[in-house]
C-alpha cells in the first residue's frame, strides 16, 4: 500500500466511500497518510442523507481548515422512500458546544459581539426562512457547486440567497441546481453571485400548497434588480425546466445577462395568465443575447397560431445548436405537414445554424412520433436544405426511435438519411432516454425524469404483456 500513488488510493477509498461511510471513517485512523486522504474526501463534499449538520458544522467551527475543502453541496431534506408535502431543513445544536465552536457559529450568524451566549437556536428559528442553509454555507466559503431542493418550510413570498449579495457566502460558486417549486423572485440574488456561470431552475411554478391570500411585498426584490440592471450578470449557462409562469418576468431578465451562451426554456403552463407572456413575444425577448448566444433549447408546449412566431430567432447570428420543440408549438401545422409549411417554419431559423434538433411528434398520436405528413415533408425538404440553413452539419429528430415502427417506417428513415447524405447533412434520431434495470429482465421500464409516483408505459397486448418488460405484479 505505501508504494501505491495518492491518486490510485483516492480511487480506491472512493469506491469504499460509495459502500459504507463508517469504512471511510476507520481507514482514516490507519495513519496519517490515509488520515489525510480520507480527509480530502470526506469534507469535499456534504449532503444531508450523510447525517445532521448541526454535527458537521460543529466540526468545521472546531476545525475552520476543513471549511476550504467542501467543494459540492447537496441540500435536499426531501424523504426517498415518502412523498411527504411537508419538508425542513431546520436542525438544533446541541446545549454542550466548546467555546470555539460557539463563538464561530455564533460570528458566522452575523453576531456583532461573536462571544454572546444568546440560544444559537432562537437565533436561527429568527434569522429568516433559509437561515440554516445560509449558516452552513458560511462554513463552506470555496464551494463551487450546490443542488437545492426547496423545503416546503420556506416562506414563499421572500427572497432567497440575499446573504450572497454581500459575497458573504457563495463567493466561490460555479454550479447552482435549484430545484422548487419557486419563483424568479425568490432567487434573483443569485444573478449576481460574480463567480456563478451554470444555473439550473428546475419546477418554476406556483405552489398550490403555499399560495396565500393577500398581496405581498417582496423586500430586496427591487434593489436586486437595480443592481443587476447596472452590474448585469455574469451566468453563461441559463436552464430553466418545468417552468410553468413568471415568462413576463424571466423576458425582462434577458437584457441582463452580459455573456449568455446557452439558454434552455422549457415551458408547461398556459398563456392565460398575467405572469405569463406569448411565445412570439418572449422569443422577441431572447434576441436580447443576439452577440453571445450559440446553443438554445427551446420547448414550449403552448400553441402558437401565428406561423411568424419564430421570426426573432433569426436575430441570433453566432446561434450554432437549436433543439425546438415542435410538437404543441408548431402543433397546428404539423399534423397535414407539407414542404413548404415546414420551410416556413424553418426559414426563420439563424442562417449560421450548424446543428438542428427537432421534437416534432404526432400532437394527436398514441405513440411518440412524427406524422407520416411530416416525414414525408423532411424526406421532401432535404434538396433545398441547404438554400434554407446553409450552414446546417446535422440535423436530428429527437424523442423518436424508427427501430420500435414498422419496416415500412425504418426503410423511410434511411431513405430520408440518404437524401440528406447528398447535400452533406447528417440525419440522426434520438430515442427517448429510456433506464431499464438489468437485474431482473421483467422489471418495468421507467422513464429518466418522470414524475415521482407515476409509470411510463408503451403498450400492453392482447396478452396483457409489456412491449418491453413485463408486469408481474
Amino acid at each position: 500500500m505505501e508504494a501505491l500513488p495518492n491518486e490510485l488510493l483516492l480511487e480506491i477509498i472512493k469506491q469504499l466511500f460509495l459502500e459504507a461511510f463508517s469504512t471511510v471513517l476507520n481507514i482514516g485512523l490507519v495513519n496519517r497518510r490515509l488520515h489525510r486522504l480520507t480527509n480530502e474526501l470526506l469534507y469535499s463534499t456534504y449532503s444531508l442523507d450523510r447525517g445532521n449538520p448541526a454535527l458537521f458544522i460543529r466540526t468545521l467551527a472546531s476545525w475552520p481548515a476543513h471549511a476550504r475543502r467542501i467543494q459540492s453541496l447537496e441540500w435536499d431534506c426531501r424523504p426517498v422512500h415518502n412523498n411527504s408535502l411537508v419538508t425542513s431543513d431546520a436542525f438544533r445544536f446541541p446545549g454542550d458546544l466548546a467555546p470555539i465552536e460557539r463563538r464561530n457559529i455564533t460570528k458566522a450568524l452575523g453576531s456583532k459581539n461573536p462571544y454572546e451566549t444568546d440560544d444559537l437556536n432562537s437565533i436561527l428559528m429568527d434569522a429568516g426562512t433559509d437561515a440554516y442553509l445560509n449558516l452552513f454555507l458560511s462554513f463552506a466559503p470555496d464551494v463551487c457547486d450546490i443542488r437545492i431542493a426547496i423545503p416546503s418550510k420556506w416562506n414563499y413570498h421572500a427572497v432567497w440567497f440575499t446573504s450572497s449579495l454581500g459575497l458573504r457566502i457563495l463567493s466561490n460558486l460555479n454550479k447552482a441546481y435549484i430545484v422548487g417549486p419557486m419563483r424568479i423572485r425568490n432567487v434573483i440574488p443569485l444573478f449576481l453571485v460574480p463567480s456563478l456561470r451554470i444555473l439550473t431552475l428546475d419546477h418554476v411554478a406556483h405552489d398550490r400548497n403555499r399560495v396565500l391570500r393577500g398581496t405581498f411585498k417582496w423586500y430586496g426584490h427591487d434593489a436586486a434588480i437595480q443592481r443587476l440592471r447596472k452590474e448585469k450578470s455574469w451566468v453563461e449557462s441559463f436552464h430553466l425546466q418545468k417552468c410553468s409562469t413568471d415568462t413576463v418576468e424571466i423576458a425582462q431578465l434577458m437584457p441582463l445577462f452580459g455573456r449568455l451562451k446557452t439558454f434552455e426554456f422549457e415551458f408547461t403552463g398556459h398563456d392565460k395568465d398575467e405572469a405569463n407572456t406569448t411565445i412570439t413575444h418572449f422569443v422577441h425577448s431572447i434576441t436580447n443575447q443576439s452577440n453571445s448566444l450559440k446553443s438554445l433549447f427551446l420547448k414550449d408546449f403552448r400553441l402558437a397560431l401565428d406561423p411568424t412566431a419564430l421570426k426573432g430567432l433569426s436575430k441570433l447570428e453566432h446561434m450554432d445548436f437549436l433543439l425546438l420543440d415542435m410538437t404543441m408549438m408548431c402543433g397546428s401545422y404539423l399534423q397535414k405537414t407539407t414542404v413548404e409549411s415546414l420551410s416556413s417554419v424553418l426559414q426563420h431559423l439563424p442562417k449560421r445554424l450548424q446543428h438542428l434538433h427537432l421534437i416534432a411528434n404526432d400532437p394527436d398520436g398514441e405513440e411518440l412520433k412524427p406524422s407520416t405528413a411530416f416525414t414525408d415533408a423532411l424526406h421532401g425538404i432535404a434538396p433545398i436544405m441547404k438554400s434554407i440553413l446553409p450552414a446546417l452539419h446535422t440535423l436530428k429528430i429527437a424523442d423518436w426511435d424508427p427501430l420500435l415502427g414498422t419496416f415500412t417506417c425504418q426503410t423511410q428513415v434511411k431513405a430520408i438519411q440518404l437524401a440528406f447524405a447528398k447535400i452533406g447533412v447528417d440525419f440522426l434520431w434520438q430515442p427517448r432516454d429510456i433506464l431499464i434495470n438489468d437485474s431482473n429482465e421483467n422489471d418495468i421500464i421507467t422513464l429518466e425524469g418522470k414524475e415521482e409516483g407515476w409509470i411510463w408505459v408503451q403498450w400492453v397486448d392482447s396478452d396483457e404483456l409489456w412491449n418491453e418488460g413485463r408486469n408481474d405484479v
